[in-house]
């Protein structure tokens, strides 16, 4: 596969966010909290956080609308 600038976009939207803002906005005590910290993060990321490249919907909203656009289509 050729390597191209565009080809890790997501990914590296993604980390860009987490830095800026997960990593510079906490302070964890220890390994633990940090892993306790990140899922909630996670959780906020995916189910609360809206995303430009989704319309500004959600991950869980887009999939959930998605979902019911090709339900429609797919219906005799």
């Amino acid at each position: 596969m050729k390597r191209n600038p565009n080809s890790q976009a997501y990914i590296e939207s993604f980390f860009s966010s987490l830095k800026r803002e997960f990593v510079e906005n906490n302070e964890f005590l220890n390994l633990n909290d940090l892993c306790k910290e990140f899922n909630v993060y996670l959780g906020f990321y995916n189910k609360l956080r809206p995303h430009g490249s989704l319309n500004y919907n959600s991950p869980i909203d887009f999939s959930q609308i998605q979902s019911n656009y090709e339900e429609v289509l797919v219906k005799p």
